[in-house]
């Protein structure tokens, strides 16, 4: 989505709001959300893990395979099953980001509304994963996120009124550009070295934890970052309440972009790379509540 595009809509709703009945209906609106899986990392987190660049090898030095740069929680959880809990796993599974929203809404005539809104996104739950050996921590890595949105919208409202004509509430649906900047990022410990060395290599023939990274990645860091433009929709339903309207609605985000990062050690460029590149994008439902204050 070009930036012309996202300016062009922006001033065509700026145009069409200061030529509208200075009596029109204008509100101040904040709320709060919740995104589930935020860029899509669950799978990563949960079952899928993510393959690292070095090879591992069995306790005789014979190729077994890639190790991993990020150890499945089911396999981890796998490992405590099939050992009575000789190693342990805490998993907090996908992330759950919250988001705090505040925007300028406006009606045009008696069936149509224009928006233009401010997100801001974090995690608030998940995305930490933590496994030990007889009380040794030999894995324990952090994920986070964050946004900020600029989203525009336009599109049809539909009052409901009492029997004296008073609007008591509406639904409303629409369509729109945003900007976004955003960014997560990974860090933490993932030291098959110390496992193996502690277990005098035993642990490098067991399932799970021959996947273990040796060299140790120990308190490695990496953040990916984009920012761009995409399309965006938001359906909604608001209720009269004192001064204004109480809302609940979904709002949905559609927009990619490639983010580059660099790993702080030398076990994380050969797990990764030392500049890696990964998506990052503001896309998913933003499952939102909040109130619309009538200027």
């Amino acid at each position: 989505m070009s930036k012309k595009m996202y300016k062009a809509l922006l001033i065509l709703l700026l145009s069409v709001f200061f030529g509208q009945n200075l009596y029109a209906e204008n509100r101040l609106m904040f709320g709060f959300g919740l995104l589930f899986d935020p860029n899509s990392l669950g799978s990563t987190i949960i079952k899928d893990g993510l393959d690292s660049g070095a090879v591992k090898t069995d306790a005789q030095g014979n190729y077994a395979g890639q190790q991993k740069v990020f150890i499945a929680e089911n396999k981890l959880q796998a490992l405590e099953n099939m050992t009575g809990g000789v190693f342990n796993v805490k998993r907090g599974g996908a992330m759950t980001a919250g988001t705090f929203s505040t925007g300028f809404e406006g009606d045009i005539g008696n069936n149509l509304f224009f928006r233009a809104g401010f997100n801001y996104t974090t995690k608030i739950s998940g995305g930490d994963t933590k496994a030990n050996f007889l009380g040794f921590t030999w894995y324990d890595v952090t994920w986070n996120y964050h946004s900020t949105v600029i989203p525009v919208y336009f599109g049809p409202k539909f009052d409901f009124k009492d029997g004296e004509g008073n609007t008591i509430g509406g639904i409303y649906i629409g369509m729109g550009l945003h900007w976004y900047k955003a960014q997560w990022g990974v860090k933490g410990t993932n030291n098959g070295t110390a496992l193996h060395g502690i277990t005098n290599g035993l642990t490098r023939d067991l399932p799970v934890t021959s996947d273990a990274h040796d060299p140790g990645l120990v308190y490695d860091d990496v953040v990916f970052r984009a920012s761009g433009t995409g399309f965006n929709w938001v359906v909604g339903a608001q209720s009269k309440m004192g001064p204004g309207y109480l809302f609940l609605e979904v709002e949905t985000l559609v927009s990619l972009g490639m983010g580059n990062g660099a790993t702080k050690t030398t076990a994380g460029w050969s797990a990764l790379s030392p500049y890696p590149a990964y998506p990052v994008t503001v896309a998913g439902n933003y499952y939102k509540f909040g109130y619309k204050l009538a200027l």
